[in-house]
């Protein structure tokens, strides 16, 4: 976590604790039991609903999201993040896009018909992960929005599945989209000393043991399944997008305690 002040770590914990005050169980926006697994196995509402406050805390604490913030949630699923924020953007707006149309269809339903200025978008391209039909390659896309239309871009487990060319084509749509002084906050496996040492160890279920190019994955027969990138890999792929690294925050994945994400969370900045 960047270097914060006592006050303003107390003041994101006060907002954290405010939204989630406003966020019940059975709150009409919750996905249904049908849905809910596909961000999780055996996913239970009490546990969805704390994976939504720990995601909207991570953003709080890592990024710039304001109430006046123009989002784009990138991997939006069945709207984990997107409900908490429909408690702060009051004056700001959300887009979250997705490669599963069945879970974006869903999430309209039961989050954008209640909230106008959120929307969720289909983005058919090809996932080997989530969405193998699609004809579109990530390393063609071009997202449909205008320039500099966003303050904040977030994904979180979407780079753990994808590889360094498509990543690259990211990164570049996420400059052209970034206002200057944007932030884009995404996670990733990083194989850093300390997750190094953690697998040494034996203290991470991933072992990142087949080379795949620059990078390493978890299980040959599922490529994609797990993908993890060497920093320097990280490094020349910020370097070429153009954006500005500005922190690294570890994961719990690597055995930090006091993490804020699973994975390592990378927060970059247009200049």
């Amino acid at each position: 976590m960047p270097t914060e002040t006592l006050p303003r770590y107390i003041e994101v914990e006060q907002t954290v604790a405010k939204v989630a005050a406003t966020l019940p169980i059975d709150d009409p926006m919750m996905p249904n039991t049908r849905l809910a697994p596909r961000e999780s196995a055996n996913l239970t509402p009490e546990t969805f609903r704390a994976m939504a406050l720990d995601l909207f805390r991570a953003l709080l604490h890592l990024t710039n999201l304001a109430p006046s913030s123009h989002v784009l949630d990138v991997g939006s699923g069945v709207g984990r993040a997107a409900m908490p924020l429909t408690r702060f953007l009051t004056d700001g707006s959300y887009t979250g896009v997705d490669v599963m149309a069945d879970l974006v269809d869903d999430a309209r339903e039961r989050i954008g018909s209640r909230h106008p200025n959120f929307r969720f978008e289909h983005v058919d391209v090809y996932s080997g992960m989530y969405n193998e039909g699609a004809e579109l390659q990530p390393s063609a896309l071009r997202f449909d929005f205008p320039d500099q239309r966003f303050d904040t871009i977030f994904l979180f487990s979407v780079f753990s599945h994808m590889f360094p060319d498509d990543v690259a084509t990211y990164l570049g749509e996420f400059r052209r989209l970034l206002k200057p002084g944007g932030i884009v906050l995404a996670t990733f496996f990083l194989l850093t000393p300390r997750a190094e040492q953690a697998i040494r160890d034996g203290r991470s279920k991933y072992k990142f043991e087949h080379a795949h190019g620059k990078v390493r994955i978890n299980n040959r027969q599922l490529p994609e399944g797990a993908v993890a990138y060497p920093p320097e890999v990280l490094n020349e792929l910020i370097g070429s997008s153009g954006l500005e690294l500005l922190h690294i925050s570890d994961g719990s994945w690597t055995g930090h305690a006091r993490a804020l994400t699973g994975q390592d969370a990378v927060i970059c900045r247009r200049n």
